[in-house]
């Protein structure tokens, strides 16, 4: 799939297909997703719109589970209806590469904990240039319409 991505989504994340390096992602270039994205709204509870935590339903913790994270990142981008709002990558904890974007540590994800925490910069917020996209208005109001912002 391009980036023409599923209009009627309030929200989602998807994966790039390939293994770019989110590194390598320059913006304005075209990006190329994967048919069917990784997470939608059905696979989340709750979203802390204070915290940018993802508390996810046990479909969606499956999921997250089963992604396969190099240690140089592993792209993704969040939609809403159709619309790209920002791009991010997971990045795994154990990874020696710093990264200036959004990110997701699928590592800190487990059954006993099933959120995903966006954060900024890896491994840490000093490391993230640009401006905070997580409290877009647009992401916001699609997850408060679909009854998931908390």
């Amino acid at each position: 799939m391009d980036a023409a991505a599923a209009e009627d989504e309030p929200f989602a994340l998807y994966l790039m297909e390939g293994e770019i390096p989110p590194g390598e992602i320059s913006p304005g270039s075209a990006l190329v997703l994967m048919d069917k994205p990784l997470i939608t709204v059905d696979d989340i509870v709750e979203y802390d719109a204070e915290t940018h935590q993802i508390r996810l339903t046990e479909n969606g913790l499956s999921k997250i589970s089963q992604i396969q994270v190099p240690v140089n990142g592993k792209a993704f981008v969040i939609y809403v209806n159709g619309e790209m709002i920002y791009q991010g990558a997971f990045w795994v904890s154990f990874s020696s590469l710093s990264y200036d974007g959004v990110v997701i540590d699928p590592l800190l994800t487990t059954v006993e904990n099933p959120v995903i925490q966006i954060s900024l910069g890896y491994p840490g917020v000093s490391f993230f240039t640009g401006d905070d996209p997580r409290s877009d208005p647009r992401i916001l109001e699609g997850l408060e319409k679909s009854g998931k912002l908390h």
